[in-house]
């Protein structure tokens, strides 16, 4: 697809990691199946990438009215299950890997901002090919709000000292791409899963479309 803007003159390019990075649907779903048992809901699979697009606040919001537990609850089985599964049923997609890799030769500088805590994302970067080629790494754990407010990519830009203008975002969700407006960053959406439903001007279906 047609990119806007001319991938060279960025100094960084930050990331998103569930459906841009990783291919977390497995996880996901059995973190998302307990904890909404948790709370009395059954779970719909078809849902997962709606609410990986998402903040797990919002997911619990919508159930709010039927649930028959607390959000605490509801949160702390999500973590659970999704610290005991995320390493081990998530993996970095290919394209992703390759993207990396090949940014690594180029004289840029690399990030990652998710609203997933630190544990995750170590745990899958660990042993890999990419698990030093991260710069930054913002996750929930690190900041007070999480996206779309432009919290996270902004502090990524401090630890990156970089400004707005300098970097692109690459996400999958409509939290993404808010976050990155709200951020004054550009804004690339990749779309594997038919789920950039927002307006946006740059989408692709590869990371590979960015290699030059």
């Amino acid at each position: 697809m047609f990119l806007v803007k001319e991938m060279k003159k960025y100094k960084a390019y930050i990331f998103d990691m569930d459906l841009t990075l990783l291919d977390t649907i497995t996880s996901a779903k059995k973190s998302y199946i307990a904890a909404f048992k948790e709370i009395g809901i059954t779970f719909d699979v078809t849902t997962v990438t709606h609410h990986l697009a998402i903040p797990l606040t919002s997911s619990y919001k919508e159930f709010e009215k039927e649930a028959k537990g607390s959000y605490s609850l509801f949160l702390e089985t999500f973590k659970k299950v999704a610290n005991e599964t995320f390493a081990v049923d998530s993996k970095i997609y290919t394209d992703a890997l390759d993207l990396i890799k090949h940014l690594l030769t180029k004289n840029v500088k690399l990030g990652i901002v998710t609203n997933r805590e630190i544990k995750n994302v170590l745990d899958i970067l660990r042993g890999t090919e990419i698990e030093n080629a991260f710069d930054s790494i913002i996750t929930c754990d690190a900041v007070t709000n999480l996206k779309p407010d432009p919290e996270p990519i902004n502090k990524c830009l401090e630890q990156l000292k970089l400004n707005c203008d300098e970097v692109v975002y690459i996400g999958d969700a409509k939290n993404d791409y808010l976050a990155s407006k709200n951020a004054n960053v550009d804004f690339i959406c990749v779309e594997r899963y038919n789920n950039c439903d927002f307006a946006c001007e740059n989408k692709i279906n590869s990371l590979k479309e960015i290699i030059d």
